[in-house]
């Protein structure tokens, strides 16, 4: 049975583009699945597991930058290539921001796909690790009491504090909102574990995090917000998602 070579999801909005590179990596051995927003790539990430993605710098729905924080909340072991970077761009501050590799605006087939596979051998497309991380992406629910600092616009920031079900994924939570979150906004956050089926006792660790994205959703009028820890306090983020795949 032929395998293909990784499983490619290319976010890219002009669609002579999309239609040649999709051609372009479907003949060299990968699965490909083509969006054209940063709306529809979080949608695809949510749902299925992809080895790398392709984003065009240039997306004008939802930011090629929002796009990719968004995508690695949900799975942090996919990688990115951010594409038609400008020329006055500096590409060091993307591969800072999380991308794994970049090219600019006029790139020839050959280099694209050498830049694919120099990305996915240097981050492994399989293995122990990948797999660990993407048992996450079975999120559980949990009580997520939060309290929220609103930072923009600028002046005194709002506290409120609310709870919500949220779910938690490597780096941070996905949870649901009646009311709009800014997308500028820190906020607290108490996890309450439940009990493990090891019967130990619940248990509540404290962090701190940024909001990456906020979506609303149409047919229910609520907002789904993704976050990314920034400080746990008392354990590492590794310490956090151990304990959270033992429960």
């Amino acid at each position: 049975m032929e395998t293909s070579k990784g499983n490619i999801l290319l976010v890219e909005d002009n669609i002579i583009l999309q239609e040649s590179l999709g051609s372009l990596f479907i003949e060299d051995g990968y699965k490909v699945k083509a969006v054209k927003n940063g709306y529809q790539a979080v949608d695809s990430v949510r749902k299925e597991a992809f080895d790398l993605a392709i984003i065009n710098k240039q997306l004008s729905a939802m930011s090629s930058l929002t796009t990719m924080q968004a995508m690695k909340i949900i799975d942090p072991a996919v990688a990115v290539v951010i594409t038609s970077v400008p020329y006055d761009e500096d590409p060091e501050i993307l591969i800072n921001q999380g991308a794994d590799a970049c090219t600019s605006t006029l790139f020839s087939s050959t280099q694209i796909i050498a830049t694919i596979e120099e990305v996915l051998r240097a981050k492994g497309i399989r293995g122990p690790e990948k797999d660990r991380q993407r048992r996450i992406f079975k999120r559980r629910a949990l009580n997520v009491p939060i309290s929220y600092a609103q930072s923009h616009p600028p002046g005194i920031p709002s506290e409120t504090k609310k709870s919500f079900t949220g779910n938690i994924s490597a780096g941070g939570l996905l949870f649901e909102s009646n009311e709009p979150i800014s997308p500028f906004a820190s906020m607290n956050i108490t996890i309450e574990l439940s009990p493990s089926p090891k019967e130990e006792p619940s248990s509540t660790i404290n962090s701190l995090a940024d909001v990456m994205w906020v979506t609303r959703i149409k047919e229910t009028g609520k907002y789904k917000i993704g976050t990314r820890f920034t400080e746990t306090q008392g354990i590492t983020e590794r310490q956090l998602l151990d304990k959270l795949l033992e429960i």
